[in-house]
C-alpha cells in the first residue's frame, strides 16, 4: 500500500512538471498594448517580448541535457526551474523599462528550457518499458491542457491591465510545490542494459539519433504556419473572425492532449511506424485544410494535425529510450527541445520564402507543408526499415 502510494505521489509530482512550461502565448494578448506603452520601439523589438525567450530555450534546453544530474538531483533542478520561472515571468509586471524586461525575457528563456530535458530524465529513471510510454502520453496530454488554461487566463487578465498578464507565471509555483512534497529524489542511475549502450556511445548520440533531431525540427517548421494563417484563411473565405480561429486552434490543442493520453496503446501497435504515420496524418491534415470551404473540414484538419504532431514528438522520443542510455537521453531531450524550438523560429523564414517566390495566398504554405510531410512519410519508412534492427529496451521481445 505504501508503495503504491508513492507511485500515484510520484505520478501526480511528474505531471506537475511541464505546468511550469507557462504557454508564451498567455501574454501575447497584451502585444498591442506593450505597442502602446513603448511607442519608441519597433514592432520587430516588441515582438522579440513572445520570441526572445524560444531562442535563450535553446541554449538552456542542451546545457541541462548536459549538466542536469552530473551537480545536483533531477528533483532539484526542476525545483530550480519552478522557481527561476515563476520569477522570471512575473517581473515584467513591475518593470518599467523596456529593454529590462527584454533581457528578464531572456532569463526566463533559460528556466523554461530546463524543463523538458530534465522532466524526461525523471520519467526515464522512474519508468520503464510500456509504463514509460504511457507516463510520457500522459505528460504530453497534461502540457497541452497546462498550455490552454495558461492562454485563457493570460487573456483574461490583460483585459483588466496589460501588465497583469504576466502575473500568470506566479502559477508555476504551485506546480514547484507540488514537485517538492510529492517528487521522490531523482538522481542520475545506471542499469545494466543502460550501461551497456552508454559503453559502446561514450555518451554520444548515435547517427539515427542525429536523424530524429533533424526530424523534430523540420516537424516543427512545417506544422506551425497553420497555426499562423489560420485566422487569415478563415477570414479570407468568410467562415469566421478571430473567435472562430481561435476554437480551430483550441480543437488542435485538445486533439494533441487526446494523441498523448492515448499514445501508450498508439505506440503498442505501431513501434518504429509511429513516427511515419504521425507525418501522414501532418500531410492528410495540412490537405484537408488546404481545401477546405467548410468549418467541419477546417476542424478535422485541425484534428489531424494535432494528433500528429503530439504523436510524432512522442514517437521520437519513445523510440530514442530503445537506444539511449541513461547518460544519453537527458542530452538528447535537451537538443530535442532546442530542435523544435528552432524550427518554431524558423517557421517564419519558410513562410517569407513562400512569398518572395510570389505566392502570396495564405493557404500556399500550407500546402507545401502538405506536400513536405507527405516526403517525409516516405523518408521515415524507409529510415524505420533500416533502423529496426537497433536494440529496442522498451519493450524487449517475448519468447
Amino acid at each position: 500500500m505504501a508503495e503504491r502510494k508513492t507511485n500515484v505521489s510520484a505520478l501526480i509530482a511528474v505531471l506537475a512538471c511541464p505546468w511550469l512550461l507557462v504557454a508564451g502565448t498567455c501574454v501575447l494578448t497584451a502585444v498591442s498594448a506593450l505597442m502602446e506603452e513603448y511607442p519608441g520601439a519597433s514592432a520587430g523589438a516588441v515582438s522579440l517580448i513572445s520570441t526572445l525567450p524560444g531562442l535563450t530555450m535553446m541554449v538552456a534546453s542542451v546545457a541541462a541535457g548536459i549538466l542536469a544530474g552530473r551537480f545536483g538531483s533531477y528533483k532539484l533542478w526542476i525545483i530550480a526551474t519552478g522557481i527561476v520561472v515563476a520569477v522570471t515571468g512575473s517581473l515584467p509586471s513591475f518593470v518599467t523599462s523596456f529593454y529590462a524586461i527584454l533581457v528578464i525575457r531572456a532569463l526566463l528563456g533559460f528556466g523554461l528550457g530546463m524543463v523538458f530535458p530534465v522532466t524526461n530524465a525523471i520519467i526515464f529513471e522512474l519508468y520503464d518499458g510500456e509504463e514509460r510510454t504511457k507516463v510520457l502520453g500522459w505528460h504530453s496530454a497534461s502540457q497541452y491542457m497546462g498550455a490552454v488554461v495558461y492562454t485563457m487566463a493570460g487573456g483574461i487578465l490583460s483585459r483588466v491591465y496589460w501588465r497583469y498578464a504576466f502575473l500568470i507565471y506566479l502559477a508555476a509555483l504551485l506546480p514547484t510545490l507540488i514537485i517538492l512534497f510529492f517528487l521522490p529524489r531523482v538522481s542520475r542511475t545506471v542499469s545494466p542494459v543502460a550501461a551497456q549502450i552508454e559503453s559502446h556511445h561514450s555518451r554520444t548520440i548515435p547517427s539515427h539519433g542525429i536523424f530524429y533531431l533533424f526530424l523534430e525540427f523540420i516537424g516543427f517548421v512545417f506544422i506551425f504556419p497553420f497555426s499562423l494563417n489560420i485566422s487569415v484563411i478563415l477570414k479570407e473565405s468568410g467562415m469566421g473572425d478571430s473567435v472562430m480561429s481561435g476554437l480551430v486552434l483550441s480543437v488542435n490543442t485538445i486533439a494533441a492532449a487526446l494523441a498523448g493520453l492515448f499514445f501508450k496503446q498508439i505506440y503498442i501497435r505501431l513501434r518504429n511506424y509511429t513516427i511515419p504515420l504521425s507525418f501522414f496524418a501532418c500531410a492528410l491534415g495540412m490537405f484537408v485544410l488546404f481545401i477546405s470551404e467548410h468549418l467541419i473540414l477546417m476542424f478535422l484538419g485541425s484534428v489531424l494535425c494535432g494528433m500528429g504532431i503530439s504523436a510524432f514528438t512522442l514517437g521520437i522520443i519513445s523510440t530514442a529510450g530503445g537506444f539511449l542510455g541513461a547518460e544519453s537521453i537527458a542530452l538528447f531531450s535537451g537538443l530535442m527541445s532546442a530542435s523544435s524550438s528552432l524550427g518554431t523560429f524558423c517557421t517564419s523564414w519558410y513562410i517569407s520564402v513562400i512569398e518572395r517566390l510570389g505566392f502570396t495566398d495564405a493557404r500556399t504554405p500550407i500546402l507545401g507543408c502538405a506536400i513536405l510531410f507527405a516526403a517525409m512519410t516516405i523518408i521515415t519508412i524507409f529510415s524505420e526499415l533500416h533502423f529496426n534492427n537497433r536494440q529496442n529496451t522498451q519493450f524487449p521481445a517475448k519468447n
